[in-house]
């Protein structure tokens, strides 16, 4: 029974109650290695046999055709600080008599600890007789072995020193404390303290991120970020005031601008309402800033918002395409009804911010303290933020959207097309 309403039960399964006294069992290192396509997929089970893994279990499927392994080698290429795996060259046949070769190389990964283990689950990009083929790699190791190679909590988690004493530079004070915020994945959010003149703590705010953009192939970086930033400061859209950019890290140093983030968490209608009629005044300022007036290194103005949207598709493509991965049917769609339904309109083009709405900006006291996150910040039309705030008014329900549209109407004289900001709706849902 479930809130009242009987639910026919299909299967059965079986948890254990016993909670009797149990002997843990202790893990040997080992690999679980995999990679699976259309026409080809196969799992190795590995354990270490001097310079290379043995395979002594598994299975290779070739078509319909699937066979147990029998033998192979597992041969890692491991990261000297980490120990994690960066690279695999795997041979295995079956018993059939059928060989495969298969090279791998790390993409990404995520560290699984065990009470008496630890996982290093690495998302792997195979080739395959010349195919790219996609699995995982899982390296399990005792935590015993694991722990003394290197401490992977503070490897992850510790800013480098050589980013500390790029604060303090740019602070002109002492870093005293640092504390990783949750959230923002790879772009890290850290609340640093500096000792100001008379010893007292002075919260900063830092952005950093570890990736390297030539690997990754990420256009929008922290870099691109600041240059928004920056050229918005003093402006009439508030925006945290920066202290620093390094030179070569992907890293933004700024002050820490009070107030809070999660627009659901305001209960009081009247709050809700003098914030969210707040943010659209801002909103509407972004895109009434004259261009001349703006300082943007690197982000040439398109001649009107069909080019600033064909220009959007291109970049979004060419992220897609990095790496030569096999093309998606979906992706490929979307990107083909992208190109056909670009607005015809030729409307004024702004600075649009991207990703705009609640949750990209703080408020306290009734009123928006910070417009924050910029990394997908252009020139464009300004349905654009629009059609991103109606998509994330779905996800942080924010006031009555069509009040908020009219708001935006009032301050800047200029009429809402709701079939652009459908489509930039569409292009937001395509690459969110």
């Amino acid at each position: 029974m479930l809130d009242g309403e009987r639910i026919a039960i299909g299967c059965y399964g079986m948890r254990d109650r016993s909670w009797g006294r149990r002997t843990e069992r202790h893990y040997s290192r080992m690999g679980y290695t995999w990679a699976g396509a259309a026409d080809t997929s196969f799992l190795a089970y590995s354990r270490p046999a001097g310079a290379s893994d043995d395979v002594y279990a598994g299975y290779l499927r070739r078509g319909r055709d699937l066979a147990h392994l029998i033998a192979g080698r597992r041969d890692v290429r491991r990261d000297p600080g980490n120990a994690w795996v960066t690279g695999i060259e795997l041979e295995i046949r079956d018993e059939s008599g059928r060989a495969l070769g298969a090279t791998g190389e790390a993409v990404s990964r995520m560290i699984l600890p065990g009470a008496t283990s630890v996982c290093v689950n690495t998302l792997m990009r195979w080739v395959v007789g010349g195919q790219t083929v996609w699995g995982e790699d899982q390296d399990v190791w005792p935590a015993s072995l694991r722990a003394p190679m290197t401490d992977l909590a503070d490897a992850r988690t510790a800013l480098p020193r050589h980013i500390t004493e790029w604060i303090a530079r740019s602070a002109g004070c002492r870093v005293v404390r640092a504390e990783r915020r949750p959230g923002g994945g790879r772009r890290e959010a850290w609340v640093v303290d500096v000792a100001a003149a008379d010893g007292t703590p002075e919260p900063l705010f830092l952005r950093y991120d570890r990736s390297d953009p030539r690997v990754t192939g990420d256009p929008f970086t922290l870099h691109r970020e600041a240059r928004f930033y920056l050229a918005l400061q003093d402006s009439a859209v508030p925006v945290p005031r920066v202290l620093g950019v390094h030179d070569t890290e992907q890293a933004i140093l700024s002050e820490l601008v009070a107030g809070q983030t999660w627009f659901s968490r305001l209960h009081d209608e009247e709050a809700r309402l003098a914030v969210a009629r707040d943010f659209m005044g801002i909103l509407a300022a972004l895109h009434r800033l004259d261009p001349a007036t703006l300082t943007l290194p690197g982000e040439t103005q398109p001649a009107d918002s069909r080019e600033a949207a064909e220009r959007e598709i291109a970049v979004w493509e060419q992220l897609y395409r990095f790496g030569g991965s096999p093309a998606d049917p979906m992706i490929e769609f979307g990107l083909h009804w992208l190109r056909r339904n670009v607005p015809s309109a030729t409307g004024p083009v702004v600075i649009v911010q991207g990703d705009t709405g609640p949750g990209n900006f703080l408020y306290a006291g009734g009123h928006v303290t910070a417009v924050l996150d910029w990394e997908l910040g252009h020139w464009g039309d300004p349905m654009d933020d629009l059609g991103w705030l109606a998509l994330r008014a779905v996800q942080e329900p924010f006031t009555r959207l069509a009040d908020r549209l009219r708001d935006w109407e009032r301050h800047t004289g200029w009429q809402v097309d709701i079939d652009r900001v459908r489509y930039y709706r569409a292009f937001a849902s395509y690459v969110s």
